[in-house]
């Protein structure tokens, strides 16, 4: 390409250098080429919540989420995240104000990301492994107004102008009988830790295309960090356009290994559950130890990995055992 720039120049050394030809013919041929198909259409909704609430209607007793011996089901991940969602109303939280969420990997990253979004906000990753400076300016540039931590980690977090809620001081889980709509409903003031019966009941906020899902932050390794801020439409071609080139389905289980910080962790988290599938959350430290990780993947059938734990997956399958269940490697981040 470079050597075609080149010869482009001296065969029209008058023209713009922005006029001049980095492809040959062929190559941009078949560039364009790959933007002539149909468009993804994403069908009669165009959000993800909505998508999710359509899989948790049609499967509510399958698997959702696994993480060690735990299991939660479609049914009991709704239920978790739309009380938390009433929680955050509560608190303040609507549309476009952004919740920072830094909790260990397990099943409450799941009920805070789907709550956070369930009630308008917006989502702000935080990595407890993180130092406390980039936690700090993260909190500070992001404006959040609130952090949804768990306790363990809410003593670590740098100073906060805004509210700390502690997710595991919150009492979650649905208890039946659910109240008539429109009976003993309150804002949940004096509630203290536990959250009524009522605020299992669905909430009536509809995101558009055009509205924050969530921010993610830049490495800083060139400068300052900044946020790119990633639209309900965006996040929802990304992972329904997905879904028809990975094939999740009922039946699959999912790793979810990266980081909470990059925003792949999303496809790994979210995507499988707007098909019927169940994502198996990897405890932290299992990408530095890929023994324990083939170890944990026995009902794995979809992992995904950069080239670099790949290679040592793989290595550690071979070493006498086994992924049984795997029918999808993706790999990527790198050469």
């Amino acid at each position: 390409q470079y050597g075609h720039l080149l010869a482009s120049a001296v065969a029209a050394p008058e023209e713009r250098l922005s006029r001049l030809a980095i492809l040959p013919g062929d190559e941009a041929r078949r560039l364009l080429e790959y933007g002539s198909g149909p468009a993804f259409e994403a069908g009669e909704s165009f959000s993800v919540l909505d998508a999710f609430a359509r899989q948790a209607a049609q499967t509510p007793a399958a698997a959702a989420v696994l993480f060690g011996d735990e299991s939660f089901t479609y049914a009991e991940l709704d239920a978790r995240a739309t009380r938390l969602a009433h929680h955050l109303r509560s608190r303040g939280v609507e549309a476009g104000t952004t919740v920072a969420v830094c909790v260990e990997r397990g099943p409450q990253v799941l009920v805070a990301l789907l709550a956070v979004w369930k009630a308008g906000g917006v989502y702000l990753p935080l990595d407890p492994t993180y130092p406390a400076e980039r936690l700090a300016f993260l909190l500070r540039d992001s404006g959040a107004a609130l952090v949804l931590a768990e306790s363990a980690l809410a003593g670590a977090l740098p100073e906060f102008g805004g509210e700390v809620v502690e997710i595991d001081g919150l009492a979650l889980t649905p208890r039946p009988p659910l109240p008539i709509p429109g009976e003993g409903e309150h804002d949940g003031a004096g509630e203290g830790s536990a959250l009524s019966h009522s605020r299992t009941l669905a909430l009536s906020h509809s995101s558009s295309p055009t509205d924050l899902a969530y921010l993610i932050y830049t490495s800083g390794s060139t400068g300052t960090p900044k946020a790119v801020m990633v639209e309900h439409g965006q996040l929802a071609h990304t992972l329904l356009g997905s879904l028809d080139v990975l094939g999740f389905a009922p039946g699959d289980v999912v790793a979810a290994l990266a980081s909470v910080a990059f925003d792949i962790s999303l496809l790994e988290l979210v995507a499988p559950l707007l098909a019927g599938a169940s994502v198996r959350v990897m405890p932290r430290g299992l990408a530095r130890d890929p023994e324990a990780l083939v170890e944990t993947s026995a009902d794995v059938t979809v992992l995904h990995a950069v080239p670099a734990l790949m290679r040592q997956v793989v290595e550690a399958a071979r070493g006498g055992r086994s992924l049984p269940s795997l029918r999808l490697l993706l790999v990527g981040g790198d050469s």
